[in-house]
């Protein structure tokens, strides 16, 4: 003969919740602000051109080669918000340089 098993229901078994902490933000820094302008452009030139990729077979060469100009122009306006952020983290190295 088979005996039932004993279950406890959920409710009679009380589970801890667990509060998740945020990390607090900090202040933002124009460094963080082109950095994520840099991070925007990127993203906006692979989506182009995953998309290109996608449907390539059906395009024409000049569509693709248009699709290729806007990718790279993305990316050179990437560049160059990474090369102002490098700027002017350099700068900012080279006033506290002089203030030792």
């Amino acid at each position: 003969m088979r005996t039932a098993k004993k279950t406890t229901s959920r409710s009679a078994v009380k589970q801890k919740k667990v509060k998740k902490k945020t990390p607090p933000k900090h202040a933002s820094s124009p460094m963080d602000k082109l950095t994520s302008n840099a991070l925007k452009f990127i993203d906006q030139a692979a989506d182009l051109l995953r998309k290109g990729v996608t449907i390539s077979a059906s395009q024409s060469d000049q569509v693709r080669h248009t699709t290729r100009k806007k990718a790279h122009a993305l990316l050179g306006k990437a560049h160059t918000s990474l090369g102002e952020a490098l700027d002017t983290g350099a700068s900012a190295i080279h006033k506290l340089l002089g203030k030792i």
